[in-house]
């Protein structure tokens, strides 16, 4: 084939350009592997090579039929808030920063775990060469597809989803943070150590703060290895002439005096990034939730509200344990990074997953260890395929906030349901309201699955192989009956209580404090319980009033959708004619049409972030839809419900 003038000079060029990045990206790969093995990991039928699926780096089967244990990583090669205070080049200084944070713990400013490996992994790549972890570093991620990344234009693409505000309130938080905290403290470290750079960028922030959430787990680590009686010190750790700087350091260079105003007052958060409070899953962490109702339902900022929803549960945990090395109480779940098993990317159809092994080294003979344990029966995975786990059953929404990536027709999908806190303020006999709710532990937020519309009065099921799932308690009187059709409510019973409360009027809300009065007694010690409650709440409102609100919420919701990126319709057109543009190019890179200028039409082809928003938001359109329309439903059948009594 005859190329244009010039077009053969240029190809060369191109061509050696592309060899030369491959040639140093296999160069890094192997010095990766060789780090890991000296540092104790072990390779028993895998191997970390580039992925196929567009994701970095990945996990494959090195030989045939590989079975059993595939790869296992001692834990004290783990970077947790544990090994960052014994760093031996490090650990002076964020003890030094520790100690400080808890003397400022009283003004709401202190480090926590999460932070401290964030600082760590900022300066330790700001450090180059002279950093231990280089092989490591090197290789990991650097540029994200999560919504913190997103350009302007394409964060618009997210407006009137709960993602839109969520990642403009997390960006001005880690700004904040990063200005307040991160940068003065590891611009200070670094002039006191062996590094290449002095001074960190915020994109250097928001890289270590994106590569913790992507890649750290929640490790069940024996009690040994959390506090033991002496450091761990890693085998051939400074040899590798990476760089080493003495512990004998200007502790106060790294700390100069701050006044108040100098000091951050919303570090990285104390719980999370973007709180979901959804079942924990396989590999999915229990931690603590950021919202509670106390003193009343955090009326605070709404946009606050709902980033502080979108994250506590979210580093990946074991599905299952060594029992007599894991499961007991000498067990303590530390968060952080596992180099090398952090590789594995994510699919729901695993074919591996990761466990502890214990002081005993019981399955893999490597005491205190972390292993990769194949699903995969009988014959095995064969050779040269990914070998994946599951980050667990996870919405797009949480997918694309902290991963990057969503799923067309995600079965995990749900939506989020708020009450904004504006409803509760404006309402009549707003704290009594705020009372109640606090009493009944009801958060203004809840997550509805996708799996609910199943059972609603829109999907064609046998109702008689559902869990019977009553909407209320007692009636007090008896004149308060639960409709016949109260199985086909797809909606918790939680947030139709709190939509009940919520919705009361000034008489109700007298009714309610009315008849819980009558059953009160303090000086016998009989105070209305939690059940009291909903059974007076319900026998005074029914439900009439809370799916009006109900319906009133979602058709808002889906307002501002619409409003902000158009219909389920065009959103569903954009990415038809984006599958039409993708397979065009897919044809012709198998094609010998390689002339300039012979390329099909890409007008029509979005960009990765963009078809990931698109798919996101056409999701929560269609739940919104489909929840709406239950929603309506119920309100009707509840109406004619009331008027045949």
């Amino acid at each position: 084939m005859e190329l244009p003038d010039g077009g053969g000079g240029d190809l060369l060029v191109a061509n050696e350009a592309v060899a030369n990045v491959a040639n140093q990206e296999e160069l890094r790969l192997q010095r990766l592997r060789e780090w890991l093995q000296m540092c104790g990991v072990q390779f028993r039928g895998c191997e970390i090579k580039p992925s196929d699926e567009d994701a970095g780096l990945g996990v494959f089967a090195s030989r045939d039929n590989a079975q059993g244990v595939l790869m296992v990583t001692p834990l004290y090669l783990a970077i947790t808030p544990t090994s960052v205070m014994q760093d031996p080049d490090l650990g002076p200084y964020f003890m030094r920063l520790m100690e400080e944070s808890q003397v400022d713990d009283l003004d709401d400013d202190h480090v926590d775990d999460r932070l401290l490996i964030i600082l760590f992994l900022v300066i330790e790549r700001a450090r180059g060469r002279f950093s231990f972890w280089a092989p490591w570093l090197d290789v990991l991620p650097t540029e994200f597809r999560t919504t913190i990344f997103f350009s302007d234009e394409e964060l618009l693409e997210l407006e009137g989803t709960h993602l839109f505000q969520a990642t403009k309130t997390r960006l001005r938080s880690l700004k904040s943070s990063f200005e307040t905290r991160a940068k003065p403290f590891a611009d200070n470290v670094l002039s006191c150590i062996k590094a290449e750079r002095r001074e960190v960028e915020f994109q250097d922030f928001l890289w270590a703060n994106s590569i913790f959430w992507t890649r750290a787990k929640s490790i069940p680590c024996p009690r040994s290895v959390v506090f033991p009686d002496q450091p761990t010190v890693l085998p051939a750790s400074q040899s590798l002439q990476l760089g080493t700087a003495s512990t004998d350091l200007q502790l106060d260079k790294a700390f100069p005096e701050t006044t108040d105003s100098q000091i951050a007052t919303n570090g990285i958060g104390t719980c999370s990034e973007y709180e979901f409070d959804s079942q924990i899953a396989t590999n999915d962490i229990e931690t603590c939730s950021e919202y509670e109702l106390a003193p009343c339902p955090s009326l605070a900022d709404e946009n606050d509200m709902v980033v502080s929803e979108l994250s506590s549960d979210w580093i990946e945990a074991p599905s299952a344990a060594d029992d007599e090395d894991v499961m007991n109480p000498s067990t303590i779940s530390v968060e952080g990074l596992v180099p090398g098993i952090d590789f594995c990317n994510h699919d729901r159809m695993a074919l591996a997953l990761w466990e502890v092994d214990g002081p005993k080294g019981s399955e893999t003979g490597v005491p205190n260890s972390m292993y990769l344990v194949s699903l995969r029966p009988e014959p095995g995975v064969p050779y040269g395929e990914e070998i994946f786990i599951s980050y667990g059953s996870k919405s797009n929404e949480e997918l694309l906030f902290l991963y990057g990536f969503v799923l067309e027709d995600n079965p995990d999908d749900y939506l989020m349901i708020y009450i904004p806190a504006q409803a509760l303020e404006a309402s009549d006999c707003s704290e009594t309201k705020k009372q109640l709710l606090n009493e009944l532990k009801l958060p203004l937020r809840y997550l509805v699955p996708s799996s609910e519309l199943r059972r609603g009065f829109y999907e064609e099921l046998n109702l008689d192989s559902m869990p019977k799932i009553p909407l209320t308690g007692h009636s007090w009187t008896g004149h308060r009956k639960t409709s016949p059709l109260a199985n086909k409510v797809v909606f918790p019973e939680d947030l139709l209580t709190a939509l009940r409360i919520v919705a009361m009027g000034e008489e109700e809300v007298y009714r309610v404090a009315s008849m819980l009065e009558d059953i009160s007694d303090p000086e016998a010690g009989r105070i209305p319980t939690n059940a009291d409650i909903r059974a007076a709440v319900w026998e005074v409102c029914g439900n009439s009033g809370a799916f009006q609100l109900l319906v009133d919420l979602l058709t808002s919701n889906m307002m501002a959708l619409e409003k902000g990126t158009g219909t389920e319709a065009m959103d569903a057109e954009l990415l038809a004619k984006d599958g039409k543009a993708r397979s065009q190019i897919k044809e012709q890179s198998h094609s010998d049409r390689v002339i300039k200028g012979d390329e099909p039409s890409d007008c029509n082809l979005l960009s990765d972030n963009k078809r990931a928003s698109v798919i996101y938001r056409m999701g929560q359109k269609r739940l919104v839809r489909g929840f709406l329309q239950e929603a309506e439903m119920a309100l009707e059948v509840c109406l004619d419900h009331v008027s045949s009594d």
